[in-house]
């Protein structure tokens, strides 16, 4: 029972309240930015030139899985569609 307990808390979403998490979010999506040598506004507008599709993928997938955030939210903080934030997490395979 314990192990199943366990196992059952490894495979948990992280719990952040979601202002807390709202706030991990950005300082991620900026960081990522950062390193990519663009702007948050060049992120959201909708290019597919350049990093900038890799980059939203790798976003995406990163703060569904880490920050537990669903797709709906992380479609709206990168300006994409939902069922694009889906099909970027289940093409890097929810890494």
């Amino acid at each position: 029972m314990e192990r199943l307990l366990k196992d059952a808390e490894a495979h948990q979403r992280p719990h952040a309240f979601p202002a807390e998490r709202a706030r991990r979010a950005e300082g991620i999506i900026r960081a990522a930015c950062a390193r990519a040598g663009i702007t948050r506004d060049e992120l959201v507008a909708g290019s597919r030139r350049g990093p900038i599709p890799a980059l939203l993928a790798t976003l995406a997938s990163e703060l569904v899985t880490t920050l537990g955030l669903s797709l709906a939210e992380v479609a709206r903080r990168l300006g994409v569609t939902t069922s694009a934030i889906s099909r970027a997490v289940r093409r890097l395979g929810g890494k």
